[in-house]
């Protein structure tokens, strides 16, 4: 498994395995604010065999409500609320 989504239309949650710019696994956490772009956030384990396996861990056992936890720092940042404001 590489991603996990939650959600549905514009309130959707993706989760992806990958390799950051150095070459860690990382959890990329992907969602989209209303008023802006994708916005996405990333968790980094040690490029190691057993980093690899608390990455893949992590993503198998996301659930919804971890991944909402993850990304509720980008939907109340100030930039956000700035935008969103009417």
């Amino acid at each position: 498994m590489f991603a996990r989504l939650f959600g549905h239309d514009a309130d959707q949650v993706l989760i992806t395995l990958d390799q950051n710019d150095e070459g860690r696994p990382t959890l990329f956490f992907h969602a989209q604010p209303r008023g802006l772009g994708i916005c996405r956030l990333g968790l980094s384990f040690t490029d190691c065999d057993v980093g690899w396996g608390l990455a893949r861990k992590g993503l198998a056992e996301m659930t919804e409500e971890r991944a909402r936890a993850a990304v509720r720092g980008i939907y109340e940042s100030p930039l956000v609320l700035a935008v969103q404001e009417p």
